[in-house]
């Protein structure tokens, strides 16, 4: 589904990412693990089509977006719970994630399918997303991402920072998500989080793909601090 081949990025004088490497199939729930300054969030930034590499391809569902994006939806990043609008309620803003549906009642049928992967939030979609916790604004985002049923979801360090109750609720989530045909990518720092709910893992470090592995093989294993 997502291939990115001999990706490099260079700041002047900077080299941020070397000769990166990764492949993401159909249905997988993948995550890049990597310590502060490893990389992640220029690759992340690259994959949304925030920045372009210096060298590398992209290619998804067997197209090459390395510098052009028509992806007509199939593809939604999420930096955390970035963008939400805090003038919002929860319903509005998941609902702004299907901007791209125009019959109301399909729009209206894909926000139910998702309000029911959360139990947390169906109490609470009509409240004010400034109401909310950080833990609850970040299962909002998701949903926000997965409204639209696109076929890939990238997301910046989805469970960092939380409180263990909303890592799990995050990560039955995503699970759930995946169940219904949603691939998933995931960039985290916390090894025991991407171990949990990961098909494979890649560890990134100083830009580049030093190991990778299915999830068995990184339970008793450190990331360098």
């Amino acid at each position: 589904m997502l291939e990115i081949s001999h990706l490099n990025f260079n700041y002047p004088n900077l080299k941020v990412i070397h000769d990166l490497s990764i492949k993401i199939d159909t249905n997988e729930i993948v995550s890049i693990i990597g310590h502060k300054h490893s990389g992640k969030s220029t690759l992340f930034k690259i994959i949304a089509g925030l920045q372009l590499p210096t060298t590398g391809k992209i290619i998804f569902m067997g197209n090459d977006i390395t510098t052009k994006r028509k992806l007509n939806g199939e593809l939604f990043c999420q930096a955390r719970y970035k963008g939400l609008f805090y003038g919002l309620t929860v319903r509005e803003n998941i609902e702004l994630g299907g901007w791209r549906i125009k019959d109301k009642n399909i729009l209206k049928e894909n926000f139910e399918k998702t309000i029911e992967l959360i139990p947390h939030l169906q109490k609470s979609y009509n409240k004010n997303i400034k109401k909310l916790c950080n833990g609850e604004r970040m299962l909002t985002a998701i949903a926000r991402a997965i409204i639209s049923f696109p076929k890939l979801i990238v997301i910046d360090e989805p469970m960092l920072g939380f409180y263990p109750l909303f890592v799990e609720k995050i990560a039955d989530l995503i699970y759930k998500a995946n169940k219904l045909g949603i691939t998933f990518l995931l960039l985290q720092k916390n090894i025991s989080d991407a171990v949990k709910i990961s098909n494979r893992i890649y560890e990134m470090e100083d830009g580049q793909i030093v190991k990778e592995g299915n999830s068995k093989s990184f339970e008793k294993f450190d990331l360098p601090l």
